[in-house]
């Protein structure tokens, strides 16, 4: 009877080990499409500046640390800013790896690590889309509840070229009055 329950619990954690080893083995990397992308997005400032929220960034998004003091009076060289930016954009990688549950393809996974970039990584964990999308919702359902983070208002255009780049592959920064009317109605 105990040599029963030896080999199912045995069992068991083949099944789960197996199940992390792919997820190691399998985590996505953002393409270098999805980094020109982000950085269209996101614009790149050399020196610190005040973001929408009033926050100390500097670089392509990156949010000054308070360890990071010396940043506020640099001027960055692109090749600095690109490896902040690559370093920064690990933590996103690793959220939506963690996160969703399903296959992506490459263009699907720029997007959500884009997003994830924007509204932070509690955000994207917690958010209905990524639970949409581990339950392979439709996909207009999917792209309402993206839509639904638009704010400040202007997030309305960034969020129409994640969703077109996560539904076409189409990685281009113009994005035509039609297409965000797709997206958000």
């Amino acid at each position: 009877m105990d040599n029963k329950y030896f080999k199912i619990g045995l069992g068991v954690l083949t099944l789960i080990g197996g199940y992390y080893i792919y997820k190691m083995v399998t985590k996505k990397k953002i393409s270098s499409q999805g980094i020109s992308f982000i950085t269209q997005l996101e614009g790149k400032k050399n020196k610190a500046y005040k973001d929408s929220k009033g926050l100390m960034t500097i670089g392509v998004g990156h949010l000054i640390k308070p360890n990071e003091s010396y940043l506020l009076n640099k001027t960055l060289t692109d090749k600095e800013i690109n490896d902040l930016l690559k370093k920064d954009l690990i933590k996103f990688e690793n959220v939506v790896n963690d996160t969703i549950t399903v296959p992506l393809n490459q263009n699907q996974f720029d997007s959500l690590v884009s997003i994830a970039f924007n509204i932070g990584d509690s955000g994207f964990k917690n958010s209905t889309f990524a639970k949409l999308i581990n339950q392979k919702a439709d996909k207009e359902k999917i792209y309402k509840s993206i839509s639904l983070w638009k704010k400040p208002i202007d997030l309305i255009s960034r969020r129409a070229k994640e969703i077109r780049l996560y539904d076409t592959g189409i990685y281009s920064n113009q994005v035509a009055s039609n297409e965000i009317t797709k997206y958000f109605v």
